[in-house]
């Protein structure tokens, strides 16, 4: 594991320990966006799971790194859905690997089987979900 990967996880970690409450229902908490180069795009096949938490890790992924996005629908709108990677890491991939995001029905299998092992290991909104309603 390269050590910026291995940083990245203490540190999204960390930020799982103080997320707490119910989370949203699914398609309420609106589009995860990403800033570059003077245009906002929309992370593609994911929503954030908790609306604020997904925000701050979303800044420790990006912050002084190198953030490329490649438009995968909707180009012509004024927030085109892409795929981001920041320094060669796949933001979605991070937020759903952390429990900070869930898959939409547009997501890849890929995804959506990080979003399941986030699941199995209890991970940021599917940390003790015995107390919230079946919103999924």
């Amino acid at each position: 594991m390269r050590p910026l990967r291995l940083v990245l996880l203490v540190v999204l970690a960390a930020l799982h320990i103080g997320a707490v409450g119910p989370r949203p229902p699914a398609g309420t908490a609106g589009p995860v966006t990403v800033d570059v180069a003077g245009g906002r795009y929309r992370l593609a096949a994911i929503e954030p799971g908790w609306p604020l938490e997904a925000c701050p890790a979303l800044g420790l992924l990006t912050w002084e790194r190198t953030v490329a996005c490649t438009p995968v629908a909707g180009v012509g709108r004024p927030e085109p859905e892409a795929r981001c990677e920041a320094d060669g890491i796949d933001i979605a991939e991070a937020l759903l690997a952390y429990g900070l995001a869930r898959t939409t029905p547009a997501a890849s299998p890929a995804y959506r089987q990080i979003e399941g092992v986030a699941g199995v290991f209890g991970r940021g909104i599917w940390d003790d979900q015995a107390h919230w309603p079946p919103w999924r």
